[in-house]
């Protein structure tokens, strides 16, 4: 297999992306956040987007995402992901 230098960006030369994100407190407990990246050649095609949300307080903190990834390439398939975390802040 071919190896690139880390200054030999040719491979790569054509490739332009944009990424914007958010995260919004709501209220005392729960906060949203999503973000979007897309391609600015081509066809404009949304490559992934992603969207969470998360409760903490004084104990606990439990996170929920959702997201979505469209490349594809020889052996990537476009892949959806659901995540849950639950942390405790007090334990150990």
């Amino acid at each position: 297999e071919e190896q690139l230098s880390e200054s030999d960006t040719t491979g790569f030369a054509n490739r332009e992306e944009i990424v914007g994100s958010f995260v919004s407190r709501f209220s005392e407990f729960w906060r949203a956040n999503g973000s979007i990246r897309r391609d600015l050649t081509g066809s404009g095609q949304t490559l992934s987007w992603s969207s969470g949300l998360t409760y903490e307080d004084e104990c606990i903190i439990f996170v929920t995402n959702y997201g979505r990834t469209f490349t594809r390439d020889r052996d990537v398939e476009p892949d959806t992901t659901l995540l849950f975390k639950v942390q405790f802040k007090h334990l150990g």
